[in-house]
């Protein structure tokens, strides 16, 4: 589930005792002395993690399931989690569990029946979140917080990363991923998010709802249905023909696309009617006369629902 964190310790007040850089110098692999203005920054790395310690301060980034798998394509259960923070205290000869989180990325790999790009057509917007279509999936960014729903084993290829196995199952790995990029406590309604606080059921069953409802908050394309309910008036006529045509342009998100591209050819005069036209396909796309929720969507729904209750489980 928890994949990558930044960590930060602000106040170092309890080590007057000591020099910490000097100190952890000798724990890090290829460490590196910066100096920037009139501050000295040690630099270096605890196997895949970065580690950043300034006379003021602590920071460790990095994806956790890389540093303790050697992978991210098996995630983490809470027991592994709990284990990494261990690990990462021995290493590093320090308390860890006061180390503020700042970013916290939460992801889990499921095995579709189909490849993962059958079912990224079917997903559009989320919420104030950019959709923006990717090679192997889609990514919807925004300031704060991101929304990745792509092809692992494609991912992982395109970067040249070792594949976990060559059992064609794997040739079906959708991944779905959470990035709480800053103010995760405002975002996750905590009043703090400590590495000792991580592990406890409570906030864990709260990062598993994070992970499941931010892919439930995505609109979900649904498709014309084949037959068509009768005609007995000229508005059921109007909308029977408009959801034939929709389906003989390529579908919802093929006319909410050509919506867009008529703004910005001026053949729709302003985002006043644009806003309309979309509200209008919009409401037509979720009438259940018309349409219906495609088997797409509904595997994708039962393997959220299926892995949600099997994490909430595992702790």
């Amino acid at each position: 589930m928890i994949d990558t964190c930044h960590l930060w310790l602000r106040d170092l007040s309890s080590f007057t005792s000591i020099n910490l850089q000097t100190y952890l110098e000798q724990f890090l692999d290829e460490p590196k002395w910066v100096q920037i203005d009139n501050t000295v920054i040690l630099y270096g790395n605890l196997s895949t993690l970065k580690v950043k310690v300034s006379p003021t301060s602590i920071s460790i980034q990095g994806s956790l399931s890389r540093y303790f798998l050697d992978t991210n394509v098996k995630t983490l259960t809470p027991v592994q989690t709990q284990l990494a923070f261990e690990k990462l205290a021995d290493e590093m000869h320090l308390d860890i569990s006061q180390f503020t989180a700042t970013r916290i990325d939460i992801a889990e790999n499921m095995e579709m029946n189909h490849n993962p790009s059958y079912y990224f057509k079917h997903l559009g917007i989320c919420g104030k979140l950019a959709r923006l279509e990717q090679p192997n999936g889609l990514f919807y960014k925004g300031t704060q917080k991101e929304l990745l729903i792509y092809d692992k084993d494609a991912q992982m290829k395109a970067s040249k990363s070792t594949r976990i196995s060559e059992n064609p199952k794997y040739n079906n790995l959708l991944r779905i991923e959470v990035r709480f990029k800053r103010n995760l406590e405002k975002q996750l309604k905590l009043d703090e998010v400590k590495v000792h606080k991580l592990l406890c059921r409570k906030i864990y069953h709260k990062l598993v709802d994070a992970w499941s409802e931010n892919y439930y908050s995505i609109h979900k394309y649904r498709i014309v249905k084949p037959t068509q309910p009768s005609v007995s008036t000229l508005q059921g006529f109007k909308a029977m023909l408009m959801s034939r045509g929709i389906k003989e342009l390529g579908g919802e998100a093929t006319v909410e696309s050509l919506i867009t591209q008529g703004v910005q050819l001026g053949y729709i005069p302003n985002s006043s009617v644009k806003k309309r036209l979309k509200d209008q396909l919009k409401a037509l796309s979720q009438t259940d006369s018309y349409t219906e929720i495609s088997t797409a969507v509904n595997e994708l729904d039962l393997k959220v629902k299926e892995t949600s209750e099997l994490l909430k489980t595992s702790i």
